[in-house]
């Protein structure tokens, strides 16, 4: 009752907020921004990558606990690998990368590719090891989501006036923190609520646990198939479109998600 009466009470605040919005002559969102199709389809984009991405590496600090028994130390160190490709290849591969391809195309295969390295956590089993059930998938997400995330930040930006760069900023923000909230409650609670079922049914803890993780990564990974659906809606700017400044807002953005 209490989780229902805050979404309910959210859901209130935020027709509100809308109907604030529409009617002040100096609005913090004003609506010719969300004119913007790519910024419509690309907010889209990063909130389901996010819901997918913190979703996904949610159950994946479980299972390293509860089923691996990784410590604190130990299990940041796992995701290490992921941290430092998605750094290097945002400061210096991607921008290469998008002068030959294009931001849309280089985000669209960003996605298709995060999405096949969730769909490799889906066989994690009990009796799992880190090299050969975990480590692979690292890699795989760390070239996705650093080749994702200038392209997305990048495309947000390109159609945009100076004087609202900062609102558009703030928009993609807030995707990405809606995405992620939205993540981790519906994954969790899928793998949860799979968990209990299988151990009401006599499945060994372990075996149980493994079964929720595996089916919370096959929700994670559809939402980034959804994804990747809307990223092909997104208009193809001009190859110049791309300006030095909002390339480098996008790589800012990408270093503070990358920390």
């Amino acid at each position: 009752p209490v989780t229902l009466t805050c979404l309910a009470g959210s859901v209130v605040v935020g027709v509100l907020f809308i109907a604030v919005e529409a009617r002040h002559p100096t609005p913090l969102v004003p609506k010719r921004i969300l004119h913007s199709r790519n910024l419509v389809c690309v907010g889209g984009v990063r909130a389901l990558f996010c819901f997918g991405s913190y979703g996904a590496f949610f159950l994946l600090v479980l299972y390293l606990q509860q089923v691996l028994k990784y410590g604190p130390i130990g299990n940041g160190l796992a995701f290490l690998p992921t941290t430092i490709l998605i750094s290097f290849l945002s400061l210096f591969v991607t921008a290469r990368l998008m002068a030959f391809t294009g931001p849309k195309a280089l985000m669209t295969f960003g996605l298709l590719v995060f999405a096949a390295g969730i769909a490799l956590l889906t066989f994690v089993s009990d009796h799992g090891t880190y090299y050969a059930a975990v480590f692979p998938a690292m890699l795989v997400l760390g070239v996705a989501s650093g080749v994702y995330n200038v392209p997305n930040v990048t495309l947000a930006m390109a159609e945009s006036a100076d004087e609202d760069s900062g609102v558009v900023s703030g928009v993609i923000n807030v995707s990405q923190q809606l995405g992620a909230a939205m993540g981790i409650a519906v994954v969790a609670s899928v793998s949860a609520a799979r968990t209990s079922s299988q151990m009401a049914r006599g499945v060994a803890a372990g075996a149980a646990l493994t079964d929720g993780f595996s089916l919370g990564f096959v929700v994670a990974a559809a939402s980034l198939v959804v994804a990747t659906g809307i990223a092909l809606l997104v208009r193809s700017p001009r190859r110049s479109a791309a300006t030095s400044s909002e390339m480098q807002t996008a790589i800012q953005v990408t270093e503070v998600e990358a920390q």
